[in-house]
Order: C-alpha cells, then sequence, then structure tokens
C-alpha cells in the first residue's frame, strides 16, 4: 500500500465518504441531501473535526470528531463519532493512524478523554478499540425522536 495521508476532510470527498459511511451502516437508508447538508456544516464548524485518510488522492478511511463541552469533566471529552475503513484496507493500520490523529486533535483542543460508542455486533471494533486503551465504562441510551 502506498503513504497513507490524513489531513481534515474537503467537502468535494462527500461521495467517497458517503460510500464508506454505507460500509459502516450497511442497513442506512439516508436522505443524502440531508446528509450532505450536515457533512459541510461539520466542515465549518468549530466543534467538530472530520479527517480522511487518502491513498493516492482516493479516501479510504474517514474519521470525525467532536469536541464537547462539560460542567463535571474539566477540558471536556472528545467524542468520535464516525470511524470508519474501506473494507478493502482493513487490517493495514489505517484506523490506528486515524485514531492516533484523533487523540492529537483531542490534545490540541485541551480535551481530557476521547469516547466513542459502538454497536454490540461490532466485536472486532471493540477489540480494536481495546487494544488501544479504551475501556468500557457504561451504556449508551437512545430514544428516537
Amino acid at each position: 500500500m502506498s503513504t497513507v495521508d490524513i489531513s481534515p476532510s474537503r467537502a468535494e470527498e462527500f461521495d467517497q465518504i458517503l460510500v464508506l459511511l454505507h460500509q459502516l451502516w450497511p442497513d442506512w437508508r439516508a436522505d443524502e441531501e440531508r446528509v450532505r447538508r450536515a457533512f459541510l456544516k461539520g466542515i465549518r464548524s468549530r466543534a467538530q473535526v472530520y479527517l480522511s485518510a487518502r491513498v493516492d488522492g482516493e479516501v479510504i478511511g474517514f474519521a470525525s470528531l467532536t469536541i464537547k463541552n462539560s460542567l463535571w469533566l474539566d477540558g471536556g471529552p472528545a467524542h468520535t463519532d464516525e470511524m470508519i475503513v474501506h473494507e478493502d484496507f482493513r487490517g493495514q493500520g489505517v484506523g490506528s493512524l486515524l485514531l492516533e490523529e484523533l487523540v492529537k486533535v483531542a490534545k490540541r483542543h485541551s480535551c481530557t478523554c476521547i469516547e466513542l460508542d459502538s454497536g454490540f455486533h461490532r466485536t472486532q471494533a471493540h477489540e480494536f478499540y481495546r487494544s488501544r486503551g479504551f475501556e468500557s465504562r457504561g451504556l449508551v441510551f437512545s430514544k428516537g425522536l
């Protein structure tokens, strides 16, 4: 594999990132225009960071981070909202590079921890995160509105 470049995502990468998001959520039936608007809003946001992993200019990985404000945690947590590596490039260190960059970004924003949630069925992802020092410390509860 050629050298992997990780840097902020660009608006023109949306279609490539959308392909990755469909790999992350195979049953997802998204309103593509709504997702595009959310993506562009995130790129402009000071509280969100979108990173693309590229090989030869093609996006092969994507990760997003939200810098949160917290009353109970000095510095606040950073939350990894999405992280996906194209299925053809998994197991080659791309996820580790993305995660390392997310941690650097969180530290630059004076965050005191980095969190994420992961579906129960994503056991390989759980092992990936555990092997990189993440611990399960609770449950995520959700209610549709």
